[in-house]
């Protein structure tokens, strides 16, 4: 292997020794290879696209999902990075001291056959899906880790000769390389994917708003495959999250399907909401993140006192009106020591007899159809 990593340090180097040309697609971006608009040059006076021979020493960066349709080629020495997917719907070549990396986050399809030659190096820390033949030769390597959840699945067959090797080896078997069958076994919804070209669930929109205090999670699909169902998380944050409700999916759809969630607890100030998608399969995946400050949630306050407190809490509840709320007291453990429901004849201060209870921390919690706020009280 040591060659293999000289030969790519020498195009490293040849590359700092020029004028390098980049192009990257767009962040996110759904478009053709052969398309102008998917691509951001590092200088004006270059072709308006890499073009099916990618050579010329160009850096390529891949960042949205790009449709090759056709051959493709990789040579004189380009250095071609996929952090997103690149489908070829045609053969895939990669020779003339190129490199091609897919990274953990990054999707190959090569629909044709994929041939790797003349001293290049293929990384494959991502996966990568040939559904024909897999041929490499003129001292090629490839490089794939053996396990976790990224693979090579190679559909036909796999060879290799004149000196090529796969993972330092010139035993194709030690190129860990997987089956059809793997797949389908190991990942149903890309097998899916890569077989129909249809994602497991596409999101049209995920929109939250407030409504007469109660947050309206709103979104829809335009198709669905093996959608088993929708869990609603929420956060306060943008980091943690918790469920909140489940949403059952279509199953198999072709059409535009709105889904609607309402959140009667909104916490005070922001609330961070997004859905996740579960197959059949148990296989997930995330809409977008979405956010709404809901200032009426802020105008209920729950106030615990005297905190400390030795005989008797006083709970305060400012914003009630006169819907039923239920207060109640539970220690470090979870356990329950107080519960009370509270009318329309409720004068928003519960008093609380704390006198026989252990030394500690408690928490007061405040529960409506509309909120559950929490206040922490130490009793001495």
């Amino acid at each position: 292997m040591k060659k293999y990593y000289t030969a790519l340090l020498m195009i490293l180097i040849g590359f700092s020794a020029q004028s390098q040309q980049k192009y990257t697609s767009n962040n996110n971006y759904k478009g053709t290879w052969e398309a102008a608009s998917t691509w951001t040059k590092s200088d004006a006076g270059m072709a308006n696209t890499p073009g099916e021979n990618a050579g010329s020493s160009y850096i390529i960066d891949i960042f949205g999902v790009i449709r090759r349709a056709g051959d493709l080629t990789f040579s004189g020495s380009a250095a071609v990075t996929l952090t997103d997917t690149l489908w070829v719907e045609g053969n895939l070549t990669v020779t003339g001291g190129a490199t091609l990396t897919i990274e953990d986050t990054g999707l190959l399809i090569v629909e044709g056959d994929l041939d790797t030659g003349g001293g290049t190096l293929t990384v494959n820390r991502g996966r990568v899906i040939v559904k024909s033949n897999l041929s490499s030769s003129g001292g090629s390597g490839i490089e794939n880790p053996d396990g976790g959840s990224n693979a090579f699945y190679v559909f036909g067959s796999t060879s290799r000769n004149g000196g090529a090797e796969f993972n330092g080896s010139r035993n194709a078997a030690d190129g860990y390389f997987l089956t059809e069958e793997d797949l389908y076994n190991n990942d149903p919804s890309l097998y899916n994917f890569v077989t129909t070209g249809t994602l497991p669930v596409e999101f049209l929109y995920v929109n939250a708003v407030s409504v007469n205090n109660i947050v309206k999670i709103s979104w829809a699909t335009g198709s669905e495959l093996n959608n088993d169902f929708f869990t609603i998380e929420r956060s306060i944050d943008g980091l943690t999250f918790q469920e909140i409700g489940t949403v059952d999916g279509a199953g198999n759809s072709a059409e535009t399907i709105e889904y609607l969630f309402e959140d009667y607890s909104p916490n005070n100030g922001v609330n961070y909401y997004r859905v996740k998608q579960t197959d059949f399969d148990g296989k997930y995946d995330y809409s977008v993140l979405v956010h709404i400050f809901n200032e009426q949630v802020r105008s209920l306050e729950v106030t615990a006192y005297p905190n400390p407190v030795t005989d008797q809490l006083n709970v305060r509840v400012d914003g009630f009106g006169s819907e039923e709320v239920m207060i109640q007291l539970t220690d470090s453990r979870g356990m329950n020591v107080f519960s009370q429901t509270y009318d329309a004849n409720f004068d928003n201060v519960a008093k609380i007899n704390v006198s026989g209870l252990t030394k500690g921390i408690y928490i007061v919690t405040l529960k409506s159809a509309l909120y559950t706020l929490t206040k922490s009280v130490v009793v001495r």
